[in-house]
């Protein structure tokens, strides 16, 4: 699956930093991971495209929502995001959500 290829493409970046793209540089920082299928809380959060305060209720999938935190200007999420945004059209007709928290971009 699609998801199962993304998932194995992120584990080899983080332990074999040449596939990051061509001169960036990445600080590798432990990840606080949920276990898989564990409910995320409540939360609401600006869409910076709409300006509209969306609710987790608003954009969860009807199966299943996979809650990304990224950072725009990273190099990793800049090489993956045009596979993510695949990514995340190919599942929406099976009910799955991707949602892509930019935690520390203002815009």
């Amino acid at each position: 699956m699609m998801i199962e290829k993304l998932i194995s493409t992120v584990d080899l970046w983080r332990y074999n930093t040449t596939f990051a793209p061509q001169n960036s540089v990445m600080a590798l920082t432990p990840s606080n991971m949920l276990p898989l299928g564990t409910l995320a809380p409540d939360f609401s959060l600006k869409d910076t495209v709409s300006g509209q305060i969306l609710r987790l209720e608003q954009v969860k999938g009807q199966r299943a929502t996979v809650i990304m935190f990224i950072c725009n200007h990273c190099p990793f999420v800049k090489h993956i995001n045009p596979e993510l945004a695949k990514l995340a059209t190919d599942y929406i007709s099976q009910g799955v959500n991707l949602v892509a928290i930019s935690s520390n971009d203002i815009v």
